[in-house]
């Protein structure tokens, strides 16, 4: 494999394309976006096309593994290692902590990130949101609400204190979004790039269901 072209990425010309893939629900835009991105996608424009496959029709799921596929081609990747490319599965975001931290991480998130007043509802619905794109462990508990109604108060301190930790040893990303299995790079790639992958699935999945900044 041409390990270096293949990493050779963030060229303004294939970053202008994830742009659109990321945020684009034009399905002719999206389809002429794949076509140019066969030509020009990297190792960049993997996390993203897993991103997009992993919640949507049929037809188009197709589009972004065949895509995918013709950049793995393109850079000589062999082919019994494509499945950990184009299956989302192996891009997933996992929780690593107690449901109560995932409950904080949400309670932070709706006090912090949209311009309305917090109330349960809102609450509950990043909480919905956010169990799309992260593998959570809630059990007990059988839903977001039912954790939300049922936790001990403190859960939300106890989290605090441990952003405030983790910021200050400089891993707190790593702890919450978990380890994403994508075994076949991991051993090539420095740290900054496989987090960079991670980053870049996790983010274009969030913009799904969620808008941001003056989209």
């Amino acid at each position: 494999m041409e390990m270096d072209r293949f990493l050779d990425g963030g060229k303004e010309e294939e970053q202008g394309l994830l742009e659109i893939l990321r945020s684009s629900d034009n399905t002719r835009e999206i389809k002429n976006t794949c076509l140019l991105l066969a030509h020009h996608g990297t190792i960049y424009s993997l996390p993203v096309l897993a991103a997009r496959m992993a919640d949507t029709t049929v037809e188009m799921k197709e589009v972004f593994r065949q895509t995918a596929e013709l950049i793995l081609k393109k850079h000589n990747v062999p082919t019994e290692q494509w499945s950990d490319f184009c299956d989302p599965d192996q891009w997933k975001t996992h929780w690593n902590g107690p449901p109560e931290s995932f409950l904080a991480f949400v309670e932070m998130f709706s006090m912090t990130a949209v311009d309305v007043p917090k109330t349960d509802d809102i609450t509950d619905h990043f909480g919905e949101i956010f169990m799309k794109v992260i593998e959570v462990d809630l059990s007990p508990y059988q839903s977001f609400r039912e954790m939300r109604i049922c936790s001990k108060e403190g859960y939300l301190e106890t989290f605090a204190q441990r952003v405030t930790d983790h910021l200050e040893s400089e891993v707190m990303v790593n702890d919450l979004l978990g380890d994403v299995s994508i075994n076949f790079v991991k051993a090539e790639i420095d740290q900054e790039l496989y987090m960079s992958l991670q980053t870049d699935y996790f983010t274009t999945r969030l913009r799904q269901y969620l808008k941001f900044g003056d989209e």
